[in-house]
């Protein structure tokens, strides 16, 4: 009788337990974190003879967490994910608000400062007009300032976040590798589900821990796990925990309990709000605000290159419109020197932007190798594509010139490992400024002007197709072509170019322009180009016919010149193609007169 009263004992005790277990799951149903509980009852064995079994009653076995591992993984997989594109999308909303508002955009800036410029050309006299394009010229560049303001202000918002989401990886390493310490001990000391909670809290701060970057956990027999961010870099390794900072120059670093120096872990994090952050900031923001730079090089390079092709009020060259893009103080300022740099050590290094039409759009790594002193790579960041490469030998400086760029190494000793990002069109935003103040300095005439002498009776009409370079001697007065020139046609098909320095008498130029083709009904070019020359001469003596004749050339032979001949190739100066040849020869003693005469008459 009593055995039986025990074991109905034990089973009231067994399942008052399982209720307290369900009372548990039930109280705690909206608890973060918490696994539902079951309660695992088994048979206790009692006494036996070969003729009798005497049962023992049940008893609780353990208290088991209700969990799916692969659901668990998945969860965490799902919230980085998701983590990393809200953060991705949030800070994206703020670059398009940045661009696309009315009173901040570039764009709107470009379209009313071209609009003020083409009203200033159509009345190039009105001194109100001019400065309406300066006043517009001056507001696009305050567009340009507050475009880069922002997106500078929003990678400082970055770096803050980045900052901030890595303490807060610090404190849930610390926290996960403190569980790991007393799951352990726990487990190995009891059999009751008081490791349950613990294990609650493990995997809530696991999942917190997901929303930051992709984890991948690994669990040890003594229930302790190894947790690894982003492309296996360990966060917590059984009872320690790894320490992540953000450098001054935007790494973030990686140092465990068995590192003295701290590893660069940027691009081994992924997912979460630490990869969007990257992501964004490496691939978005630093895009941007490069695209932006390479807009203001190209307004800059372009717009006073033109404008120094005009005219003022004063009948001056056009002076630059916008400021200059390599002044000293900038060509040397798109240079950054890596934080792991020997400190204190200075090199001299300056980034010429050459060509805003060549320009990629990027940053740049120069690297100094640590093993072979002076050997150096540029890579483009944009694609890791290596643009550079050589040796510094000692003190001597070096040119490298890729992308538009030239870029400049002093004569300063580069120290191995040595690390600089150049930044050639970063702060181009920043630095895009107007150069003119006074709107009378506004180059808007062209350098020649065409007119139609009265007593015409054709009816075709004379236009400037293009004027290449403003250097040459046709433009050594200001506001006019010196000489002037004057087109008389001969034929209907024929032309000649004189010289009009004498209105009542104009004469042949020299050498002559007549005869020169007209076909009706197309565009003809009025001053023939010559395209490029390719000379070949050939004689003992023809180096001499470069020498500069100062005196009058005596006219009788016997100057001891041998026979020669000049090859002339032409070559069309875009594609290069050949045209064709001519040839001049000269005989024996013949006097430089007549080797003058017939290079002249070609």
């Amino acid at each position: 009788m009593s055995n039986l009263i025990n074991i109905g004992v034990s089973g009231l005790r067994a399942h008052q337990e399982s209720l307290a277990v369900t009372g548990q799951n039930i109280t705690n149903a909206s608890t973060p974190g918490y696994a539902r509980q079951r309660a695992e009852i088994t048979s206790v064995v009692g006494s036996s003879t070969a003729t009798r079994f005497d049962g023992a009653g049940a008893r609780v076995d353990n208290i088991r967490r209700m969990v799916d591992e692969q659901a668990i993984v998945q969860v965490r997989r799902d919230q980085s994910l998701h983590s990393q594109m809200d953060t991705l999308t949030q800070q994206l909303r703020q670059i398009e608000s940045v661009f696309f508002g009315e009173a901040s955009g570039i764009d709107q800036g470009i379209t009313r400062f071209f609009d003020a410029l083409q009203v200033a050309n159509a009345s190039p006299s009105s001194v109100p007009d001019r400065q309406i394009v300066l006043d517009e010229a001056r507001a696009l560049t305050e567009r340009f300032h507050g475009v880069h303001a922002r997106l500078d202000q929003q990678a400082s918002t970055v770096d803050g976040l980045l900052r901030a989401d890595l303490k807060r990886v610090n404190e849930l390493a610390v926290g996960i590798a403190d569980l790991n310490e007393r799951i352990n001990s726990v487990r190995n000391s009891e059999r009751s589900g008081a490791v349950n909670g613990l294990l609650d809290k493990r995997d809530l701060l696991l999942n917190e821990l997901a929303e930051f970057a992709s984890i991948t956990v690994v669990e040890e027999s003594g229930g302790q796990v190894n947790v690894f961010l982003g492309k296996g870099k360990p966060v917590v390794l059984d009872v320690n925990a790894s320490t992540f900072d953000l450098r001054t120059d935007g790494a973030i670093t990686m140092r465990t309990v068995l590192q003295s120096t701290p590893e660069n872990v940027t691009e081994a994090l992924s997912g979460g709000e630490l990869g969007g952050l990257i992501e964004f900031r490496d691939d978005v923001l630093r895009q941007v605000q490069n695209e932006v730079g390479v807009l203001a090089a190209s307004i800059t390079e372009n717009f006073n290159r033109t404008h120094a092709q005009g005219l003022d009020l004063k009948s001056n060259f056009g002076g630059p419109f916008f400021e200059e893009l390599n002044t000293p103080e900038l060509t040397r300022g798109r240079v950054l020197a890596d934080a792991g740099n020997v400190p204190g050590h200075y090199v001299a290094i300056d980034v010429h932007i050459d060509d805003p039409a060549a320009l990629a759009g990027s940053d740049y790594s120069l690297e100094f190798s640590e093993s072979d002193p002076g050997v150096y790579i540029v890579r483009r960041e944009s694609d890791n594509h290596l643009v550079a490469s050589g040796l510094v030998s000692g003190n001597e400086g070096q040119t490298l010139s890729f992308d538009g760029l030239t870029v400049t190494l002093g004569d300063n000793e580069f120290l191995p490992g040595d690390r600089y990002l150049l930044t050639p069109v970063r702060n181009a935003g920043r630095d895009f400024g107007v150069a003119i103040q006074d709107p009378s300095k506004l180059a808007l005439a062209a350098p020649v002007r065409l007119t139609s002498l009265p007593d015409n009776t054709g009816g075709a009409s004379i236009s400037i197709a293009g004027i290449h370079n403003t250097e040459h001697g046709f433009f050594s007065e200001p506001g006019e072509l010196v000489p002037p020139l004057q087109v008389v046609f001969t034929s209907e098909t024929t032309f000649d170019v004189l010289d009009a320095s004498d209105p009542v008498n104009p004469q042949q130029l020299d050498p002559p322009l007549r005869s020169l083709p007209y076909i009706p009904g197309v565009t003809n070019e009025l001053l023939p180009s010559d395209g490029a020359k390719i000379i070949h001469t050939s004689g003992s003596d023809v180096s001499k016919l470069a020498e500069p004749v100062v005196s009058p050339v005596p006219t009788d032979p016997g100057n001891g010149y041998q026979a020669g001949f000049v090859d002339f190739e032409f070559r069309d100066p875009e594609t290069d193609l050949f045209q064709e040849s001519r040839s001049i020869n000269f005989p024996d003693d013949a006097s430089a007169q007549e080797i003058a005469r017939r290079l002249s008459s070609l």
